[in-house]
Order: structure tokens, then C-alpha cells, then sequence
């Protein structure tokens, strides 16, 4: 099984840093601005968008598509599960309305650039970039209605 971590960010070039992921939101849809669970934009992951410092926002994954509920959890390059494993960080907020921040490949642990901005309230665009956001490739995620299951092991019906 190829996790959609590793596929999303071989795509962009780009991936994860190591930061701690809160408790579950009560309600995902009602959290503002660019808070909550987004699910990615071929259905195979959830990623959760949370504050992490002042004025600064993180994202983990939180919820990935598994074939079977035996299938194994997908590794970092450090060896760490990729399930609540923080991809997204350092992301900080810039006049014109998105934040930008980091997000770091599992497979290799190098660290690209991240910007992410509301298109609207469901739709989030995230673009990966090396240098200059010319550069890299945006992806639309949209709001994920509910809470992932803890453990990160969702079949393709959850999505």
C-alpha cells in the first residue's frame, strides 16, 4: 500500500516536521477560517489543519485510506508512523490572507516551502513550492464533515 502522504508530497516535492496534534474537533464544519479536518484531493487522507504557537498554524495527518484493516502503518524516514505524524508547519498568516509555513517529505525529511489560503470556507488550496511558489503545485482539499477515527485507519466508504 502506497500511503497518500507519500504519493501527495512526491507530487509536490515537498513534506513534514514534528509538532504535537491536539484532541479532536467537536464539529469540524463549524470551525473557522482554515481550522478543522480538510480531506485531500483524491479522497485518500484527512489532514488536520491546528494552532500551534501564537498566531501560528501546524497540519498533520490524521486519517488515511487503507485497503485492509490489517495493512501496515506507513513509516517516516526517521521510522515514526506517518499517522498523526505533523507534516504542515510554522505556518504564519501574511496580509494578503494565507499563511505560509513549511511541510516536510516523510520519505526523506527535507523541507520545502507550504502556503495555504481559504478559496472558501470548505475549500482550502495548499501549493507546495521549492523557492518561488511559481515553482510548485496546488492541490484543493474540502472540509471533512466528521472526526477521523483514532489510529488513522479509514476504508475508502469513510471519505
Amino acid at each position: 500500500m502506497t500511503s497518500y502522504v507519500t504519493r501527495f508530497l512526491a507530487g509536490l516535492l515537498i513534506a513534514v516536521s514534528v509538532f504535537s496534534v491536539p484532541a479532536a474537533l467537536a464539529d469540524n464544519r463549524s470551525e473557522p477560517g482554515a481550522l478543522g479536518y480538510w480531506e485531500t484531493a483524491d479522497h485518500q487522507g484527512v489532514v488536520q489543519i491546528y494552532t500551534c504557537g501564537v498566531d501560528t498554524l501546524c497540519g498533520a495527518l490524521v486519517g488515511m485510506e487503507f485497503d485492509h484493516p490489517t495493512d501496515p502503518m506507513p513509516m517516516t524516514w526517521n521510522h515514526r508512523p506517518q499517522c498523526d505524524f505533523p507534516f504542515i508547519g510554522n505556518l504564519k498568516q501574511r496580509s494578503n490572507g494565507a499563511w505560509f509555513g513549511s511541510i516536510t517529505n516523510p520519505k526523506s525529511g527535507k523541507t520545502y516551502n507550504a502556503r495555504i489560503e481559504l478559496a472558501s470556507p470548505g475549500v482550502l488550496k495548499l501549493r507546495g513550492y521549492l523557492f518561488v511558489p511559481a515553482l510548485g503545485q496546488t492541490e484543493t482539499w474540502t472540509r471533512f464533515p466528521g472526526v477521523p477515527p483514532a489510529g488513522c485507519r479509514m476504508a475508502a466508504s469513510d471519505f
